[in-house]
């Protein structure tokens, strides 16, 4: 019985192994390190529900992709641009995510995705203002090592 460890481990190897990613984190969003303990770009994993059907679980992930904002020292005039890496982060954290998705819906029988994932930008301001995407879709994957009593 090892299908939510299978599921977060596959996504953890996978985001690890990103060129634009330098940790990866799991569980509550609320509990995501934003104080520098980590070291930016972020990855964040969370399962927030399962469902069980006769031979499968069906979870609703969630992955994260984030970095900090940083202002420009340089002044722009621009004001569609800005003055910080806003538009960096958000294009950069997209494609990290468009890159998982490929990978995962080459990973076989054992880890299928059920629908069309959604991709939705926020930007978080607490202790660092961080600009990123987050990516929910389902993921299906075998029960097999259940006994029947």
């Amino acid at each position: 019985m090892n299908a939510y460890y299978a599921v977060t481990q596959k996504l953890y190897t996978e985001l690890l192994d990103e060129v634009d990613i330098n940790s990866v984190t799991k569980g509550d969003i609320t509990r995501i390190d934003i104080n520098k303990k980590n070291i930016f770009p972020l990855a964040h994993v969370f399962i927030s529900d399962a469902e069980i059907n006769t031979q499968t679980i069906i979870f609703s992930v969630q992955v994260f992709a984030m970095n900090l904002r940083h202002e420009l020292e340089e002044t722009i005039s621009d004001k569609f641009i800005g003055n910080d890496n806003e538009d960096d982060n958000l294009n950069a954290m997209l494609y990290v995510l468009v890159r998982l998705h490929n990978k995962i819906l080459k990973f076989g029988e054992d880890f299928r995705v059920l629908n069309t994932p959604t991709l939705e930008a926020f930007t978080e301001e607490q202790e660092n203002v961080v600009d990123g995407w987050v990516m929910s879709f389902q993921v299906e994957y075998p029960i097999s090592e259940i006994d029947n009593c």
